[in-house]
């Protein structure tokens, strides 16, 4: 009878110890589970960053494509603009060349008319008169030179003046694309593009900040010029809003802000 007793006692803990195990592997179970519920919002959390990187780095070379087919179009409007004063200045430089020929034709004739004074001295009074009208022939080419000089000259400045104006902006159109591709470059090499990121107003940098409230920063929203009573000095500006956002890149001549390129989503 005693080791029936002590039997069932040994089968009761048994028991009780098999229902705690089974506790505990029950409890085990649930934070395996929640571990893995987190581990995969984890790794949907990184597909999705993942995603939005690659297509950031798609934006950037899109980017850079358009650039370089605005830049490449520039360099050929300026070509064709430099031949059209290149021959321009050719045709000045011919009408000279005759004018200079005509001017040597007339000068020769002088120089005969004088022989033929000395020549024939009877004639005086006829060869004076002529010489008279060849003098006043002179003075309108001399004339006509000068003027025609004077235009050569004035062409000519006009021309180097759009030259470097043509070649400024060439120079900080491949300055802006090479920035863009460094850039790019940087963004493909980095283990973490989204880090690399900058806003679009730090490539006009070297251009002095300037913020609108009010509005002034409606007009400018709205597209208008902007004519305010302390218009900033002559100049390029980055321009903000009120809440800091940056909206446009514009010129003032002292007098008026206009929009060069706007940033801001309408």
């Amino acid at each position: 009878m005693q080791d029936a007793a002590e039997k069932e006692a040994d089968y009761s803990k048994k028991v009780e110890s098999l229902q705690q195990s089974v506790e505990e592997l029950t409890s085990t179970r649930s934070l395996l589970m929640e571990q893995v519920s987190a581990l995969n919002q984890s790794l949907d959390e990184s597909k999705r960053s993942c995603s939005q990187k690659q297509e950031r780095v798609e934006e950037l070379e899109e980017e850079v494509k358009t650039g370089k087919a605005r830049f490449e179009s520039e360099m050929s409007r300026a070509s064709s603009s430099l031949a059209e004063r290149d021959a321009a200045i050719e045709s000045l430089k011919n009408e000279k060349k005759e004018m200079k020929n005509s001017l040597d034709d007339t000068a020769a004739q002088l120089k005969t008319k004088e022989r033929e004074l000395r020549e024939e001295s009877e004639r005086k009074a006829s060869v004076e008169q002529e010489l008279s009208s060849l003098k006043s022939t002179h003075s309108q080419l001399e004339a006509m030179k000068k003027k025609a000089e004077e235009e050569a000259k004035d062409v000519q400045s006009k021309m180097r003046s759009t030259i470097d104006e043509l070649k400024t902006e060439l120079s900080q159109t491949s300055q802006n694309l090479a920035g863009k591709t460094k850039e790019l470059e940087q963004v493909q090499q980095s283990e973490d593009p989204a880090a690399l990121l900058r806003g679009t107003d730090t490539l006009f940098a070297d251009r002095p900040a300037l913020t609108l409230t009010g509005p002034a920063e409606r007009k400018l929203r709205n597209g208008m010029t902007l004519r305010p009573d302390d218009a900033p000095p002559a100049g390029e500006y980055r321009v903000y809003g009120a809440d800091g956002a940056f909206l446009a890149l514009c010129r003032s001549d002292g007098a008026a802000l206009q929009t060069i390129k706007s940033f801001f989503n309408v």
